[in-house]
């Protein structure tokens, strides 16, 4: 059983979690015939020559709703021993791109993430794995940055835990989308600059706090869950390039130590 078989075809670039040795789960994704289409309407329109026209076409995708994306809404298992595929049924939410995932033994957190193109979510989604399937609870949302009155939320942030508590750092947004956004405007980036975050945020019993800094806004990496912490390798920084930093973040009861000691 293909994916196509469980209800979309080709959505990329999606969230991916080990449930047990045999099982993986496959989140969100964009649809990428709705993407490949556009692009080949850019392609074909000179830039030069039809200026108007071309602008008319950017604009026109980037101010969609975000339903009118058709991200994959389903949680989509693949069994490894049968090559085949399963549904877990939908995301209580909008589907994204880009979102941080944080897991235990039972259960996955998915943070933040981008629902349409330049537009993020506050939103953390729990997801527990059991024997009739999966089910979906809602964490607190991330809270805004000092001096802001929304969370922009960020896509390609970094997740894990330390000493029990859920760190999440990182990640690129554009300041100000979320509220346009609110008021319906859906061309949300348009004009924006994008900024590469430093901030690292601790999910201190129910409530989330601005714990700790990365020494550099930093996103789309990799991160590693080690017993000593999160390790977070690599990444895009603000100047749009390939870092081969390595960082280790640790809890250590009051706030988040990050050291580039391992």
């Amino acid at each position: 059983m293909s994916p196509k078989g469980c209800g979309f075809i080709s959505n990329l670039p999606t969230s991916a979690h080990a449930i047990d040795d045999d099982h993986i789960a496959i989140l969100g994704g964009f649809n990428k015939g709705l993407f490949d289409r556009h692009m080949r309407n850019l392609t074909a329109t000179d830039q030069k020559a039809h200026p108007d026209k071309r602008n008319r076409l950017v604009t026109g995708f980037m101010s969609l709703p975000p339903e009118d994306y058709r991200w994959n809404p389903d949680m989509l298992v693949y069994d490894i021993s049968t090559n085949s595929w399963s549904n877990l049924g939908h995301c209580p939410s909008l589907p994204n791109c880009g979102a941080a995932l944080a897991a235990r033994a039972t259960d996955l957190v998915l943070i933040s993430g981008e629902v349409k193109p330049g537009l993020r979510t506050a939103e953390v989604k729990r997801i527990v794995f059991g024997a009739d399937g999966a089910t979906w609870s809602d964490l607190a949302p991330l809270p805004p940055r000092p001096g802001e009155m929304l969370q922009e939320g960020m896509a390609g942030a970094y997740a894990g835990y330390s000493n029990g508590v859920l760190l999440l750092a990182g990640g690129a947004c554009f300041p100000g989308a979320r509220a346009r956004a609110e008021v319906g405007r859906w061309y949300a980036h348009e004009g924006l600059t994008k900024v590469w975050n430093t901030e690292v945020y601790a999910l201190v019993g129910r409530t989330w706090k601005i714990a700790g800094a990365l020494p550099t806004g930093l996103a789309y990496g990799a991160r590693f869950q080690l017993p000593a912490g999160v390790l977070i390798v690599g990444g895009e920084d603000a100047e749009r390039r390939a870092r081969g930093d390595v960082f280790l973040m640790r809890w250590d009861g009051t706030k988040v130590i990050v050291s580039d000691r391992i």
